[in-house]
């Protein structure tokens, strides 16, 4: 089973390289900086998200903080990203609060990206 995953995560990023976005980060490199935290929205981690996923979250954090045009982008990367896993819609939400983001971005097929 780990190795299902890690090749369909692997896959996924891939894929994601091809999408364009004019954001100040592209998508590929965002969800390569929460790739750390699909072990804990699919709930097979422990009770909090790792550091690791921690610090590449609030690093796309300050990136949409600063333009709503890049949190446009990034919404929609990670929620299609999180199409392609079973995620924990509670866990999901939980992610900005543990992390301690500001715009509430979190791995979930469910984002609203245009609020």
């Amino acid at each position: 089973m780990g190795c299902g995953w890690l090749r369909m995560l692997t896959t996924v990023v891939l894929l994601a390289a091809v999408i364009v976005t004019a954001s100040a980060i592209g998508c590929d490199e965002a969800l390569g900086k929460v790739q750390p935290c699909v072990i804990f929205v699919v709930g097979t981690g422990g009770e909090t998200p790792a550091p690791k996923c921690c610090s590449g979250a609030q690093l796309l954090d300050k990136i949409a903080a600063n333009s709503p045009a890049d949190k446009k982008a990034l919404c929609e990367c990670l929620k299609q990203f999180a199409q392609t896993f079973p995620v924990n819609s509670y866990r999901a939400s939980q992610l900005p609060i543990l992390c301690h983001l500001t715009t509430n971005l979190t791995l979930s097929p469910d984002l609203d990206c245009n609020n």
